[in-house]
């Protein structure tokens, strides 16, 4: 059936059951599985490759209406139904794949047109398939190619009257594809058209703020645009970017409830504004559908949307009860079996999921006044708004140490910032540190790799006396930090932690000028940088507080305790010039060894700045040399 994913389940639970190694694990009753399952181990990887290419292939012909257009049209209700088609590709990895893409929409607007279907049909275009490089930091040279593209797919439609929708993809790319939005809209047959629209995500926090910014894009171009609102499909991804990314907080609502709160705000301020906008509502929530219905601002033919495969019983008894003019589009994927998995991922994620509206109507533990009680009286029930179980990015490590601050590179003040820093870096004499004293040589010049004239300072290599006092200086300063209590040692290091965290700009921009860093690649080298800090500091607390009691006899104690060494000598290579240098020395300095340290020779002015926040941090000059 459409709308259960009984069968769906059934398959991936019978696949678990086969692959699992845990016997024990099995129903007492479970004979025939266990025969299965030992041939299953039979037949080996052929016989279960086999197996899932079955269920793939099963799986597609729900969730996927055809490999082609053609194909797809042999079994279309064009009479009774609506179509939005979605030609199955994931983004663009090189100029071929996009050049693939381009001519799979082409092909399909064309067909569109062929069929006189133009005043029933839509294409939801993926901008991430035209482009390998959509991405917000190469726009520049990313934009005009793939604007040149998308014009040409549009141009086509507007001339044949079938409305193309741009689909919404991650957060970092909202910006873009707005930006991508309004220059569609300057051209005048596109503008005169109204074949243009734009899906909206609900779980994005930025919702209400994207459709206010369409509504004045809306009045200033003098157009009606098609907006179709969905709940959103990369929850997870955009989640787990947040926490790997380390930024502030996530760009996404962390509960099913604020989503679903989102979604009718949004769908109220849509249609608050009819002469603007053409709403079209995607989703299989029977409480979001009966809410829309409610509202007053509800016109009386209104458009609903429904994935291929899911959601046709639910419409159908919808349409039973109301006395509205009610159209439901269905969202139908056209692809082929290889390009299936990705989408059908999404799929399953998404409405697999425990907070899933069909994932709780299969269940029928969940009574029914559960399933549609008011989103409101929910979200007024809950003790904190943020989900529970889903910690801020920088608390992701729970208790046990803060998570490394991120820089988000799709934000213009964190931008603005890294360029501030670039060119507020000053010239930098770098010298040896012996004792926490300047060691004045030969200078010699640093220049950028990327821009030989650019001079960005000058360093002096030491002299045999200074290699050898900085060993005297470290073999005398061992005793004393050795005994510091180790909780002190770990404080210096978080300390450490937080100077390099509030001076991260001036370290990315010497990561980018000396060492040739991006400015993505320069930002997780500091990070790391960071977090060497923090966990060396939380390792050491773990293993070096309290010694390891062992069994004894009777009158002795037998015990370990982990304690320096002496002397380490730290040499770091050029390509880490930030995180495996001050690492290797946090990890050296916090067991209550003393470090003389030797950077590579092509970034000494890293060294030499986080050297020097490192004895500003409380590092005994004894205790560090470089």
């Amino acid at each position: 059936s459409e709308s259960t994913p009984f069968i769906e389940r059934m398959g991936l639970r019978l696949a678990q059951l086969l692959t699992d190694t845990n016997e024990q694990e099995l129903p007492p009753s479970s004979s025939l599985l266990k025969k299965i399952k030992n041939a299953v181990k039979l037949t080996g990887l052929y016989g279960a490759t086999h197996s899932v290419n079955i269920i793939l292939q099963y799986l597609s012909k729900n969730f996927v209406m055809a490999e082609s257009l053609k194909k797809a049209f042999k079994n279309l209700d064009l009479e009774n139904t609506l179509y939005s088609f979605d030609m199955l590709g994931e983004a663009a990895l090189c100029e071929e794949d996009a050049e693939k893409y381009f001519e799979n929409y082409k092909e399909a607007i064309t067909f569109l047109a062929q069929e006189s279907l133009q005043s029933h049909a839509s294409i939801s275009i993926k901008l991430s398939a035209l482009h390998p490089r959509y991405e917000f930091l190469k726009q520049k040279t990313m934009l005009p190619a793939l604007l040149e593209r998308v014009q040409k797919l549009v141009h086509l439609a507007a001339e044949n009257n079938i409305e193309i929708t741009l689909d919404a993809e991650e957060s970092e790319r909202l910006t873009l594809s707005l930006e991508i939005f309004e220059t569609l809209l300057q051209d005048p047959l596109i503008r005169k058209s109204n074949c243009l629209g734009l899906a909206v995500q609900a779980y994005q926090k930025r919702a209400l703020d994207v459709i206010e910014w369409l509504k004045t894009i809306a009045e200033t171009y003098e157009v009606i645009i098609p907006i179709r609102l969905v709940k959103g499909a990369y929850w997870d991804t955009e989640i787990k970017n947040a926490q790997e990314s380390g930024v502030s907080g996530y760009p996404v609502f962390t509960r099913k409830v604020t989503t679903d709160l989102s979604y009718l705000a949004s769908a109220i301020s849509l249609l608050d504004h009819p002469t603007l906008f053409r709403p079209q509502f995607a989703t299989h929530n029977a409480e979001t559908i009966a809410a829309i219905l409610n509202l007053d601002q509800c016109p009386d033919t209104i458009e609903f949307q429904r994935l291929h495969g899911m959601g046709k019983e639910l419409y159908e008894s919808v349409k039973k009860h109301t006395k509205k003019n009610l159209r439901c589009r269905v969202y139908a994927p056209i692809g082929s079996y290889h390009e299936l998995l990705p989408y059908l991922v999404r799929r399953l994620i998404e409405n697999g999921a425990n907070s899933s509206f069909i994932h709780a109507l299969a269940n029928e533990g969940i009574p029914p006044e559960e399933l549609i009680l008011d989103p409101i009286n929910r979200m007024l029930s809950l003790d904190k708004i943020e989900h529970p179980d889903i910690p801020l990015p920088k608390d992701i490590y729970g208790s046990e140490r803060i998570n490394s601050e991120g820089t988000d590179l799709t934000c213009p003040k964190m931008l603005e910032s890294i360029r501030t820093a670039l060119n507020d870096l000053p010239l930098i004499s770098a010298h040896s540190l012996v004792a926490g004293k300047k060691r004045e040589n030969d200078l010699r010049t640093i220049v950028n790799p990327a821009d030989t004239d650019q001079i960005l300072g000058y360093y002096s290599d030491a002299l045999s006396h200074d290699i050898d006092q900085a060993f005297e200086v470290a073999l005398n300063g061992f005793s004393v930090w050795n005994q510091m209590p180790v909780d002190e040692r770990a404080s210096i290091l978080e300390k450490s932690a937080e100077l390099l965290e509030q001076q991260k700009f001036k370290f990315i921009a010497l990561l980018m000028k000396e060492a040739g860093k991006t400015a993505k690649d320069a930002i997780v080298e500091t990070r790391e940088a960071i977090d060497f800090c923090r966990y060396y500091a939380k390792e050491a607390r773990r293993l070096l507080t309290t010694p390891l009691t062992f069994s004894s006899i009777t009158g002795e104690k037998n015990f370990l305790r982990l304690e320096g060494r002496g002397v380490f000598i730290c040499i770091s290579p050029w390509n880490f010039p930030l995180s495996i240098f001050l690492g290797q020395i946090m990890a050296a300095l916090v067991t209550g060894n003393t470090v003389v340290a030797k950077p590579a020779e092509q970034t000494p002015l890293i060294a030499y700045e986080i050297t020097r926040l490192l004895l500003n941090a409380g590092i005994p000059p004894q205790a560090l040399q470089l």
